[in-house]
């Protein structure tokens, strides 16, 4: 069995016999394609197991399959006469995506109107006094919620008017 990586150019990863294809899949999923190969890499590497071309060339960068307009970067063949891959980290495209807005995004809308920095250690004054009640943060996300517009979406700009018209102290 080997593996197919995406570099800069394509590297191949010999495994050894012993790996199988859902213990390997296993590894490569548990994280992104640089975490899924590390996790590989240890766990088949303890005496030197995996064989891999060029070993100096190329290794710092496993791509991600966004960075590889959307196709995959790790392809995992049971031998070299095998096609198609058994396994890849191909992007699979959802058929609906759910966008999320939090109080969170409240608040750091607001410390952007406010002009204060909390963590760099700025603080309010009276140079730059709080402006909006964080106790209704909730309330503007609901309405937020409530009121959209699907035909013009909600963007900053739709906190930042919320902020101002229903949050201000």
């Amino acid at each position: 069995m080997y593996l197919d990586i995406k570099v800069t150019q394509w590297k191949r990863v010999e495994l050894p016999e012993s790996a199988t294809k859902e213990q390997v899949i296993d590894l490569l999923q548990k994280g992104n394609s640089d975490n899924g190969f590390n996790q590989l890499w240890e766990a088949f590497n303890g005496d030197n197991n995996l064989a891999i071309d060029d070993i100096d060339e190329g290794w710092d960068k496993v791509l991600d399959p966004i960075d590889n307009y959307d196709s995959s970067t790790m392809e995992l063949f049971a031998n070299k006469y095998e096609v198609p891959p058994i396994w890849t980290n191909k992007l699979e495209y959802p058929d609906e995506i759910r966008l999320t807005w939090t109080v969170e995004d409240f608040e750091s809308k607001a410390q952007e109107k406010e002009d204060v920095d909390l963590e760099c250690g700025d603080g309010y004054s009276e140079e730059f006094p709080m402006l909006y009640d964080r106790s209704k943060f909730p309330n503007a996300l609901s309405i937020m919620k409530d009121r959209h517009d699907c035909n013009y979406g909600v963007s900053w700009d739709t906190v930042d008017y919320l902020l101002d018209e229903f949050c201000k102290l």
